[in-house]
């Protein structure tokens, strides 16, 4: 018994997206990959300088 695999049968045939609806899209999924890239330069340096405050130096 061997079953169809219904994912198989997406986007058969290819159809063509309107301009505007890919233009859109394509716009909307750059402005979230610069929201997310803002996010990790100030995560990441915030997790940093949080370390270093708290970081114990030892006296000499």
């Amino acid at each position: 018994m061997e079953r169809e695999n219904p994912f198989k049968k997406i986007g058969i045939p290819n159809k063509e997206v309107p301009k505007e609806l890919k233009e859109k899209v394509m716009s909307e999924i750059a402005s979230l990959k610069l929201v997310t890239d803002i996010a990790s330069l100030f995560t990441s340096n915030y997790q940093a300088t949080m370390a270093s405050f708290f970081k114990v130096k030892k006296k000499s």
